[in-house]
């Protein structure tokens, strides 16, 4: 037997909709302001800097 629920299945259907067209919404919008988005070129790949081992300084202030 179904449980009740304090909803209507279409009112749920409708919130999750628009949480959905808010958050989808906003992160576009947010892509689209951004003006400065460049690419990776050879030059930018080539000044990437590995991290192999991390550890914390022994003052506790720097990742080192």
């Amino acid at each position: 037997m179904p449980t009740p629920t304090k909803f209507p299945p279409i009112l749920l259907r409708r919130a999750t909709g628009l949480v959905a067209v808010a958050v989808f919404g906003t992160a576009g919008a947010a892509i689209a302001q951004d003006g400065d988005l460049r690419t990776v070129d050879l030059e930018m790949y080539l000044e990437l800097e590995s991290v192999s081992d991390p550890q914390i300084s022994p003052d506790g202030t720097e990742i080192v």
